[in-house]
């Protein structure tokens, strides 16, 4: 299965005070394990230090994860065919747009998610979105 992990993924595997943390970490096992083939862009990492620079003691812990994630899962760049399919899209948010076509384009089966815009578009097929805990849930019955 390839999944794709939307940046609030990432920022429950660093702070474990979210609500999604447990569930968030189990996807992270299972990408470790490689169980499971996980896709993250390069906006996705940068958007996450941004946003937990400011609570995240241990920077040490945060480039850790950075590089763990740049080593051994898919990191990749939004690119101008992402943005191009992006725009095409009725949706007004194009930075999710971005996210969504990257994640398409690569051939995605979910999205894992807790962006409640996300979650509840009907246009991501073949994908389909899913909390962390819905696809840890998915995870447990294959």
């Amino acid at each position: 299965m390839r999944a794709f992990l939307d940046t609030n993924v990432l920022i429950d595997y660093l702070e474990k005070d979210r609500p999604s943390a447990t569930a968030s970490s189990l996807i992270w096992d299972a990408a470790r394990n490689h169980h499971l083939e996980v896709f993250v862009t390069t906006q996705s990492i940068l958007d996450m230090f941004y946003i937990v620079s400011d609570t995240q003691k241990d920077r040490e812990a945060v480039y850790q994860f950075i590089h763990w994630m740049v080593h051994h899962i898919n990191v990749d760049s939004i690119g101008s065919q992402d943005i191009m399919h992006a725009m095409r899209s009725p949706h007004a948010d194009l930075e999710d747009n971005a996210q969504l076509a990257y994640a398409e384009m690569r051939g995605c089966d979910v999205v894992v998610t807790n962006d409640k815009k996300i979650l509840n578009r009907t246009d991501l097929r073949p994908m389909r979105a899913m909390t962390p805990e819905q696809f840890v849930d998915k995870m447990r019955i294959q």
